[in-house]
């Protein structure tokens, strides 16, 4: 219960401390809705108003926000007229709103802000600044993995932007590329092999079929919503990328998959099907850094209405088969996971080789399927994919 009378600083803060603590407790649920952590922190700052702001471009402007002080129900704006520029693990700032309340506010993973207001008068100790750091810090890993509906949704719509834009890029570059390629094979014939200057074009083809695999991937990308609705066979779609796998994974790399072969089609072509798969394991190798295990399996899962909200894409709740690759890499951060879960083309990957995962959003999103990143057991992380089951595909026909 809110006091009339403003709390003494020092009070405020171990408010708030206490609150943390018992927040970080091991009987505490992990998964603790955001709007519940929110309210609870605006109660302990024994402030007026607070929320957390979503990214540029998102949907609605405020995630959740909470009144409990005057002006009841509050509203769907932030209380500043231009955004304010901050960034993950930088101090908590103390800024002025459009109509001069006290606002202190921290940064959270992908581009959110959370954000604490009081009247005119307040002003922010350092003591505060310091626990809504922490508050973020907490609050960050409370907020669902995969992204809330705004911030899916928005994923969404700049995944489908960036394929437009790739297929034309690809074609501009397939025109280049066609002409270096002709024009190099034709010098070719009518040099001296083993000569410099037939080194010096061979080494001019090479790089430019490099960058016709390049454009490959750019036209997969773009296109990966054209039909390619099955019936395809799971398991030899897996069987096919183990004898990749065997071949190409290194020594300390040991691959495990289990995929029945009873498993019920899924409702994708085969070559879509080896692309979503073989990114992700792709994905997984390049995490092992040389040296670990990738675990691959499938299995049957029944798609509740209430649990949607917890992949990213838009399927529809009934019968899936479901993809899991895992392995026992570095892991993922937080702050990488919701970014990951936001801007398609971020990448963690030398030389920005970062198409695999938009690849495979893409793939799923067009032909009804979902995905999530989870952490895995102890360390590393779960890649997992769902599709509908053909059959399922069939009967909506």
């Amino acid at each position: 219960m809110i006091e009339s009378t403003p709390l003494p600083a020092a009070d405020r803060t171990r408010f708030v401390l206490d609150y943390l603590h018992a927040l970080l407790t091991p009987a505490a649920p992990r998964s603790g809705a955001p709007a519940d952590v929110v309210e609870g922190l605006i109660r302990a700052f024994d402030a007026v108003r607070g929320g957390i702001v979503n990214p540029p471009g998102a949907v609605v402007p405020v995630q959740h926000e909470f009144s409990l002080r005057g002006n009841p129900g509050g509203t769907r704006e932030a209380p500043w007229k231009e955004r304010p520029q901050h960034l993950p693990g930088a101090p908590a700032a103390e800024i002025r709103g459009s109509s001069g309340q006290s606002c202190l506010v921290a940064a959270l993973p992908a581009q959110r802000l959370l954000w604490i207001e009081d009247s005119v008068e307040r002003n922010w100790t350092e003591g505060e600044k310091g626990t809504l750091l922490v508050a973020a810090d907490v609050l960050s890993q409370r907020l669902t993995p995969q992204g809330d509906g705004a911030s899916r949704q928005l994923f969404r719509q700049r995944l489908e932007d960036a394929a437009l834009m790739t297929g034309r890029v690809a074609h501009a570059f397939d025109n280049v590329l066609t002409g270096i390629v002709g024009f190099a094979e034709l010098t070719l014939t009518q040099m001296a092999a083993n000569s410099p200057p037939h080194q010096y074009i061979s080494e001019v083809l090479r790089a430019a079929q490099q960058g016709v695999q390049l454009t490959q991937q750019l036209h997969l990308f773009s296109r990966s919503s054209a039909p390619g609705r099955g019936p395809t066979a799971l398991a030899m779609v897996a069987a096919d990328e183990e004898a990749r796998l065997a071949q190409t994974a290194g020594p300390r790399v040991r691959v495990t998959f289990e995929v029945p072969s009873d498993l019920p089609s899924i409702a994708l072509d085969a070559e879509l099907s080896r692309q979503l798969l073989g990114h992700l394991l792709d994905n997984a190798m390049e995490s092992l850094g040389g040296e670990g295990t990738i675990r691959v399996s499938a299995s049957r899962h029944q798609l509740a209405d209430g649990t949607r909200a917890e992949w990213l894409g838009n399927p529809e709740p009934g019968p899936c088969i479901e993809i899991r690759v895992s392995d026992t890499g570095s892991g993922i951060s937080p702050e990488t996971r919701q970014r990951l879960l936001v801007e398609p083309f971020f990448t963690t990957k030398p030389r920005h080789r970062g198409l695999g995962l938009p690849i495979a959003c893409r793939i799923l999103f067009t032909h009804g399927g979902a995905f999530r990143l989870d952490p895995g057991e102890g360390r590393g992380t779960v890649a997992r994919a769902l599709l509908p089951e053909a059959t399922r595909r069939d009967a909506q026909k």
